[in-house]
């Protein structure tokens, strides 16, 4: 994901030398500017073995410590299914931890 603090130093940076440069240019060289930061949205991320099992680590870490059975929107969530959530919530962490979400993104859901 792009990063704001790096889009905005190089607008600033840009308007600095904006009237160095001809008008003609002025437009390809924020098109420039856009362009590259999209292309960086494009880039595939690439989850190694590595990461898988530092997903497995730490629902197996949440496991150990949360009571069955679960509530997601108050139904009870329990068994194999149990052992899923805390999966798509480690998983959900590891994307939001490489800021590959644009969005929060939660279970509604209670430990008991």
């Amino acid at each position: 994901m792009s990063d704001p603090a790096q889009i905005e130093q190089e607008l600033r940076a840009f308007l600095d030398i904006e009237e160095n440069i001809r008008k003609s240019d002025r437009l390809p060289y924020l098109m420039a500017i856009i362009n590259k930061h999209f292309a960086t949205d494009r880039i595939d991320h690439v989850v190694t073995h590595r990461d898988f099992d530092g997903l497995m680590s730490a629902a197996k870490t949440v496991y150990a410590t949360t009571k069955m059975p679960m509530t997601i929107s108050n139904k009870e969530v329990s068994g194999t299914e149990f052992n899923y959530v805390l999966m798509m919530e480690a998983f959900v962490d590891y994307l939001s931890r490489n800021k590959l979400l644009k969005r929060l993104v939660r279970f509604d859901h209670r430990r008991t």
